[in-house]
């Protein structure tokens, strides 16, 4: 079975321009991106930049249901299976989207599914009376928005493989469960054998639970470092900011210790994937995501909050400090990344502060006090830091 990091997707849909739409939008990519290699983006690390997989959609198209469940159940066989699909609602002469779906689930029940429509031809409920409830499927509303597409492609093929990884694990287990219990003589002839022998099927079973024990160790490592990071970018992910706030606010509030949040936003971001393509786009994060995470403290948590959002928690930072940290990122971040090798890239943040005079009633509430910052940093021209209760900075 395939889980390398090419990610197998299924196109489903009788209009030949959709299929040249999707191909564009997850292999060829956009303006500035001549090829299909330079299209690989790296995402999903679990390790060190600079070690970290890329990532490439094989997209293979199928115009009719009955094509779609031949093709599907033709790459299950060859242990080389789809991942997801993207399914168009009507596709006349043949079947529409509901009914292929619901042929293919009944052969190859993991593939997930993105239901592509422009109109109200199924409601959800009708949908669901054919389909059932399932987490594996989502609906895609027509015109769709190219980022849309490749957030449910990022996600969805990870999401499979994850699951897949899942099971294979627990098959793993469940024989080494096996071999341990076959190692086992029955009640009768263990009463019955020496101490000796007694001793040394009792060594074979430490060794064999030992063996086990750091088999569910690691994994439970693989997952939980799955679970916080961000793929593309390896920074915490928002989840894991969530939590973390929670604690560290509930600490300052404990200690007395200030705890201050720095809300970080890049300026003009969308021109840059208009203007050199969305895999400029991602070195562009990456880079920024670097140059914030190798500026701060130990202590200090740098997180990918969402698309081009980052938030930096900064324990037993007062307000002064921290607009200082602020500053220092803003300079890095404007003298260290370019964008498509030409255009330099700016931020804007916005500082909240938690500490003794300077109160919130919740981290959402610390949260939402710092992004009011940004934003004021965003009307008041950008690449500039504006902290809560104090003037705004910018580029000197």
């Amino acid at each position: 079975m395939n889980h390398g990091t090419v990610r197998r997707i299924l196109v489903v849909d009788d209009n030949h321009a959709i299929h040249d739409d999707f191909r564009k939008i997850l292999t060829l990519g956009f303006k500035g991106e001549p090829s299909l290699e330079d299209a690989e983006r790296e995402l999903f690390s679990d390790g060190e930049r600079g070690h970290e997989p890329r990532v490439t959609f094989q997209i293979d198209s199928a115009y009719q249901g009955k094509d779609a469940v031949e093709l599907v159940l033709k790459a299950a066989e060859a242990s080389e299976p789809y991942e997801m699909a993207f399914v168009d609602i009507r596709m006349p002469p043949g079947w529409d989207g509901v009914e292929t779906v619901a042929r293919i689930w009944e052969r190859y029940p993991d593939l997930e599914v993105v239901v592509c429509t422009a109109l109200s031809d199924y409601s959800w409920e009708q949908m669901v009376g054919v389909l059932g409830h399932s987490d594996r499927l989502l609906i895609l509303k027509k015109p769709f928005d190219n980022i849309e597409v490749r957030q449910l492609a990022y996600a969805l093929t990870e999401k499979w493989r994850l699951r897949t990884d899942a099971l294979r694990t627990v098959g793993e287990l469940q024989a080494m469960l096996g071999e341990i219990v076959s190692t086992l003589p029955n009640r009768s002839e263990f009463e019955s054998a020496g101490p000796r022998v007694g001793n040394g099927v009792l060594e074979r079973m430490r060794s064999a639970l030992h063996a086990l024990n750091t088999q569910l160790v690691q994994r439970a490592q693989e997952s939980e470092q799955r679970a916080q990071r961000d793929g593309l970018t390896a920074l915490y992910n928002r989840a894991y900011l969530d939590l973390q706030l929670t604690v560290e606010f509930e600490r300052a509030r404990r200690t007395g210790q200030p705890l201050s949040l720095l809300f970080c936003d890049l300026d003009h971001f969308k021109e840059v994937n208009d203007t050199f393509g969305h895999r400029a786009g991602d070195e562009v994060l990456v880079a920024v995501a670097n140059v914030l995470r190798s500026s701060v403290r130990e202590p200090d948590l740098v997180a990918r909050y969402g698309g081009e959002e980052f938030v930096c928690l900064l324990p037993g930072t007062g307000a002064a400090q921290a607009e200082k940290v602020g500053q220092r990122l803003r300079e890095s971040v404007g003298s260290q990344v370019v964008a498509g090798g030409k255009e330099r890239v700016t931020v804007s943040l916005g500082c909240a502060t938690l500490e003794p005079g300077r109160t919130f009633a919740s981290p959402r509430e610390m949260l939402e006090a710092a992004d009011r910052c940004l934003y004021a940093a965003k009307r008041g021209g950008r690449n500039r830091v504006v902290t809560l209760g104090a003037p705004s900075q910018q580029e000197g």
